[in-house]
């Protein structure tokens, strides 16, 4: 008697923590989702730009670059001093890409530089999920 009433709860409790996991799984990983996109310096130079947004939850940072310049695409994310605290990611065609392990409430903006080239278009846009 004692074995089937053990059996019994041990599904009871898989079961509950099934429907727990599951119910967790459905909330989104991210605060916001917005379009960003920017001008760049036609030499090459550093761009900062000067919004600034907060990091809601430890996660990545997701940006899909679907509106490239001409060349490539550098981007960093920079703290509020204007210091860059990523490493630098690099699109050479339209997709997405991450920053990997960005604390909950970090402050960032976004710097970036694209491959000096002729003719010149200067402008990228994408989607950003933080």
């Amino acid at each position: 008697m004692f074995k089937n009433h053990a059996k019994k709860v041990g599904i009871a409790i898989t079961g509950i923590a099934l429907a727990l996991s599951m119910s967790v799984g459905v909330t989104s990983a991210y605060a916001a989702t917005e379009t960003i996109g920017g001008y760049l310096n036609t030499s090459g130079a550093l761009v900062q730009y000067a919004t600034y947004r907060t990091k809601q939850g430890t996660g990545s940072i997701d940006l899909n670059v679907y509106n490239m310049p001409s060349g490539s695409l550098r981007l960093g994310l920079i703290n509020t001093s204007g210091v860059q605290f990523s490493g630098s990611i690099q699109w050479d065609r339209p997709g997405w890409d991450s920053w990997l392990g960005v604390y909950n409430g970090t402050r960032f903006a976004f710097q970036g530089r694209m491959q000096s080239s002729f003719p010149l278009d200067n402008y990228w846009e994408g989607t950003l999920n933080y």
